[in-house]
């Protein structure tokens, strides 16, 4: 028996700051909130054991300095689509 779902949230982008190569001292990202939307499905293996697929895509904006703030973006979009296998432990 295949059991299929979806769902919708919000999600919430925490940044880690990056320096990249020549010319480039640092690239400072900010936290930002977004959505996140689901699909997938679960199948039995036995009565505490399933399988899951699912995916995940995010769509969450951040605001970009680079150099200090010398160069800024506004709204620099991460929007990752995210596939995910796993295995889970039913406790009954």
């Amino acid at each position: 028996m295949v059991i299929p779902y979806i769902g919708a949230g919000f999600s919430y982008l925490i940044a880690v700051d990056q320096s990249a190569g020549p010319g480039v001292n640092n690239i400072i990202y900010a936290n930002g909130f977004g959505f996140a939307f689901q699909a997938g499905f679960d199948v039995p293996i036995n009565d505490n054991w399933t399988f899951n697929l699912d995916a995940k895509k995010l769509v969450v904006g951040s605001d970009v300095a680079i150099n200090n703030g010398t160069i800024q973006a506004k709204g620099v979009d991460f929007d990752p689509l995210i596939f995910g296998i796993g295995v889970g432990y039913i406790i009954r």
